[in-house]
């Protein structure tokens, strides 16, 4: 994959994408349509909240802050994760395998080249999806829904986050590796 500035984007490896994949598939299978629409309608309701209540705690650690600004967070931040929430829970269609993992990598990619740390994007994870867990609980006329919906919001985040997660990791080895060849690069011209 090619990204912005014509770099090239980390992928998944093989084997990883089929089982990602195949555990996609089953998994989104196990949402009959009118639940995958409700679904879709409760995150777009609660998205604003989520992302809200994510950013306000990640501006309580000390690690993250020197990553967020208010305008940061206001401009680019709160809305980009809101239209990534609504992507990976559309009403209409299973989301798209291939296509979520190569937003998915394109995210750790960023992620690796300002040097998040993991543990926000972790924290990220637990937050979205305590407030998703409890957004469908307390939909009453949910009842019968209820067990897949909560199945499918906790594992689709899942899978999303450990697929940016793995290109994060991979993005900061590939950028390790690449300095440690130019160091050596530098280091033979000096000799």
């Amino acid at each position: 994959l090619t990204g912005s500035f014509g770099m090239t984007m980390p992928t998944l490896a093989e084997r990883d994408a089929e089982l990602l994949s195949k555990e996609w598939a089953a998994l989104q299978a196990a949402l009959v349509p009118p639940a995958r629409v409700a679904l879709a309608a409760l995150v777009a309701e609660q998205a604003a909240e989520l992302v809200e209540r994510f950013y306000a705690e990640l501006e309580k650690d000390a690690d993250a802050r020197e990553f967020l600004s208010q305008d940061l967070i206001r401009d680019r931040l709160s809305g980009a994760l809101q239209r990534w929430l609504l992507a990976l829970f559309p009403a209409e269609t299973v989301p798209d395998f291939d296509e979520m993992a190569r937003v998915q990598c394109h995210a750790g990619a960023v992620h690796a080249r300002i040097g998040l740390p993991l543990k926000l994007v972790t924290r990220g994870l637990r937050l979205m999806t305590e407030g998703l867990i409890h957004a469908i609980v307390a939909q009453e006329d949910l009842r019968q829904s209820r067990r897949a919906m909560l199945r499918v919001a906790a594992s689709t985040l899942s899978i999303a986050i450990d697929i940016m997660n793995s290109a994060t990791v991979g993005e900061s080895r590939r950028s390790e590796q690449n300095a440690g060849a130019f160091r050596l690069f530098t280091l033979g011209k000096n000799l």
